[in-house]
């Protein structure tokens, strides 16, 4: 419930606020573009590219090819099922028959065969041997199966951008811009990326064109899906892909770009959320045919029918992910309060591995916790895990290695599998582990906002502006702005309820709209004349022919005066818990504001409570975790949506009694996680003890708060 959730605001630009042209500085600052590089950097070609053959291996490897060319020899492309891997040997692939090589290719399945080249891959391979083996996007690690491959007289190539072990494989060419010992200038090259500039390599080696829209197309796609930096040769590459996609991209691209967005530009935001979910969705499923048809095919009649297929694979995959979320959910909801205090464990014998990444990531989002999720493979549970905050999931897993056959990651996301027998202790030791570190991790989630953007500048030509700096992802992220002090004109629930449309009156009168997908809930906080902050960006809206300027929501709250007066009454709260009488507490206050008239601060609606709120409250706090093993929330927050929903007139100070009522009553247990922000969980102990009987209660009746 991250409405109910303070999210810290981090400004990397200051409290200042600033117009377009500033902002334009600012982010060519952050980028690290002088005004000298300015011109070339808003113009990028591939004259900007880095030369192929800077790579150590990269003219060996177009020797081997060439040889197999010339002999007429099979090149055999190994991939892998993801869509940078699918990318990368649709654009070898199509090169290769394209000048007419002898080439096939080889996609691992992720049922049967896992992660790049294994043994059944290599007994596949040896049943009719090519001449050359080019893998992409895998291979690095691959030592002894690639020893098998040599010893039978195959050429190996490693094309390949993940991190090299010091024993790693030692095929004839070794193409990686991540090897320390490589000489390319580049470090994070997508492997569809790495292929690329084989290809480039190999056209200028037989004075080819060295360009290719299609390819560019390919490549901008698998880099944007497996989330590399967009800076340096990947913000040419997916430039340069962006550009040709509609136009000049594979036919099958080009029919799923029509369909999906028919209008409008094709922005690499496009690309992450809307294409690669439906590519990815085949190596999830392990029915990866009908992208390769997709990237590949030429013809009309063929593309639509890959197409289809993609479709009904990436609805399929939505059903399952969504009857597995399902499925998780209720045995969590099964699970023992202790167990799910620090992090959520969940299996089921029956769940499809290609959806465990998603669905711990949905899991980590849904409760806030880190996450581990797993299926029942071939005799051992498989799975993925989560993190949330700063968690590390990593460092936690492998506390807990004695109990693994295996696992790879990093802090934030992980894999793992462990015999069936293992799996008590394994859950038992990483509960423990999470437990006990419970005070040194944050799971709260704070927000990166680059700069305030003044109302005046709420405009196209700010807008403008950005698009220049496209495209935006990893290592270039779009700006967000904080937007203070807009006044609510219009809220309400879209989307079943899961988004929130809204409109703003700027300082300067205009109306602006807004869009905040996911952020339904917020409008259980706030109504019409709210003044609000928001963390948005600016973006187009296309909607029946009609393209109009709007913002996209990420964070609302109230406006800093509210919220500050809102903090002060829960500092006096602290107060009355460290012991500080009533009385002395509202002199305090009355002294401190007694030059203003603000009616929110009187004492007698701060101070006092009645005895009638207190169920109602205790009801509320039922409701919000009917289906949730806890609720996180800050007591602002919370307070200010229990006015709104109750019609009730309470203050936070007041909210903050209650709960403390709650936890000595023992139907609630509650910690703090921050300065703002708290865990709250409903405990069930089948008693229902006496309110009135409990400190806080007779306290505050002993100092006449209640009326």
């Amino acid at each position: 419930m991250k409405y109910l959730s303070y999210r810290p605001w981090q400004i990397e630009s200051g409290p200042a606020a600033y117009g377009a042209e500033e902002i334009e500085c600012l982010l060519l600052a952050r980028n690290g573009i002088t005004e000298e590089e300015k011109i070339a950097y808003f113009s990028p070609d591939a004259s900007q590219l880095s030369d192929p053959c800077a790579f150590r291996d990269m003219e060996l490897a177009v020797e081997i090819l060439l040889q197999a060319y010339r002999a007429n020899g099979r090149v055999l492309i190994f991939g892998d099922y993801d869509c940078d891997g699918l990318t990368a040997t649709a654009l070898l692939l199509g090169f290769c028959r394209q000048i007419g090589f002898r080439a096939d290719y080889l996609l691992p399945s992720r049922l049967g065969d896992g992660y790049g080249l294994s043994d059944n891959v290599v007994d596949q391979i040896l049943e009719d041997p090519p001449a050359v083996l080019v893998t992409v996007d895998n291979g690095s690690t691959a030592a002894a199966e690639i020893e098998r491959l040599m010893a039978a007289g195959i050429s190996v190539i490693v094309t390949d951008h993940h991190l090299v072990s010091p024993d790693h494989a030692r095929p004839l060419a070794f193409i990686n811009p991540a090897w320390e010992e490589d000489t390319y200038p580049f470090p994070h090259l997508a492997g569809v990326g790495v292929a690329l500039q084989l290809v480039r390599a190999m056209r200028q080696r037989l004075g080819l064109k060295l360009d290719d829209p299609r390819e560019f197309s390919l490549a901008a796609l698998g880099t944007v899906a497996d989330s590399m930096p967009l800076v340096a040769d990947n913000r040419v590459i997916v430039t340069l892909g962006l550009q040709a996609i509609r136009e000049a991209g594979p036919l099958g691209l080009q029919l799923l770009v029509q369909q999906l967005r028919p209008e409008g530009e094709v922005t690499s935001e496009f690309l992450g959320f809307s294409l690669a979910p439906r590519i990815n969705a085949a190596g999830r499923l392990d029915d990866m045919e009908p992208a390769m048809t997709l990237l590949l095919s030429q013809d009309q009649q063929e593309a639509q029918a890959a197409l289809a297929k993609i479709e009904a694979l990436n609805q399929q995959r939505r059903e399952l992910e969504q009857e597995t979320m399902a499925e998780a959910v209720a045995e969590i909801s099964l699970q023992a309060a202790a167990d799910k205090r620090d992090i959520i464990i969940v299996k089921g014998e029956d769940w499809h591995p290609g959806l465990l990444g998603l669905l711990a990531g949905r899991l980590a989002e849904q409760y806030q916790l880190p996450a581990v999720c797993l299926g029942y493979c071939n005799g051992l549970w498989r799975g993925s895990a989560r993190s949330a905050g700063n968690f590390p999931i990593l460092e936690a897993l492998r506390a807990c290695e004695d109990q693994l056959e295996s696992l790879g990651g990093h802090a934030q996301a992980a894999g793992l599998s462990l015999l069936p027998a293992s799996f008590p202790i394994f859950a038992q030791n990483l509960r423990v582990w999470s437990a006990e570190r419970r005070d040194q991790f944050s799971l709260e989630e704070s927000s990166q906002i680059f700069a305030v953007l003044e109302h005046g500048s709420v405009n196209e030509t700010t807008l403008s502006c950005l698009e220049r700096f496209e495209p935006f992802g990893n290592g270039n992220l779009r700006p967000s702005f904080l937007l203070p002090n807009l006044e609510l004109s219009r809220i309400k629930q879209v989307g079943g309820g899961r988004h929130l449309s809204c409109g703003f009156r700027l300082e300067d009168g205009r109306q602006v709209q807004a869009i905040g997908f996911g952020m339904g809930d917020f409008a259980t906080l706030f109504a019409v004349g709210d003044l609000v902050d928001a963390e948005a960006e600016l973006s187009l809206n296309h909607w029946n022919g009609q393209v109009s300027l709007q913002l996209q929501l990420i964070d609302l709250r109230p406006n800093q005066a509210e919220l500050e007066l809102a903090q002060r009454e829960v500092e006096a709260g602290h107060a009355w818990e460290e012991g500080r009488g009533l009385s002395e507490i509202i002199a305090d206050w009355v002294s401190e504001l007694q030059a203003t008239d603000n009616a929110a601060a009187r004492p007698e609606q701060i101070f006092r409570l009645q005895t009638a709120q207190i169920p109602k409250f205790w009801l509320y706090l039922e409701h919000l975790t009917q289906d949730k093993p806890r609720l996180e929330f800050s007591l602002p927050l919370l307070t200010k949506a229990f006015r709104r929903v109750s019609g009730e007139e309470i203050s936070s100070f007041a909210a903050g009694r209650i709960l403390d009522i709650l936890v000595e009553a023992k139907l609630i247990s509650m910690y703090s996680l921050s300065r703002h922000n708290f865990r709250l969980e409903v405990l069930d102990n089948g008693q229902r003890p006496r309110l009135s009987q409990q400190p806080s209660w007779q306290r505050l009746e002993a100092e006449g708060a209640f009326y």
